[in-house]
């Protein structure tokens, strides 16, 4: 099937997060249901809430592709503001 419609997420938090709790739970389960339909480009932040740190082993301020066809880039508090 060909996906010709993107939807863009500007999310504060997303996987492999989990300390915003139910914002990412809802962020991903929609990206989840929905990526057979839609091509799906996710903003967000590249560490968890509260952290001073990046993700360990993630790329930054890049579009990253995972095997289900989602786009993540994750990027620095200064980068989105």
């Amino acid at each position: 099937m060909s996906i010709n419609k993107s939807i863009l997420l500007f999310t504060d938090w997303y996987e492999p997060g989990f300390k915003a709790g139910g914002p990412i739970q809802s962020c991903k389960n929609i990206v989840n249901a929905l990526s057979g339909t839609y091509r799906f480009y996710v903003l967000t932040s590249d560490r968890d809430l509260h952290d001073r740190s990046a993700y360990e082993g993630i790329e930054t301020s890049k579009w990253l592709e995972r095997p289900d066809s989602v786009r993540i880039c994750y990027t620095s508090a200064n980068w989105l503001t």
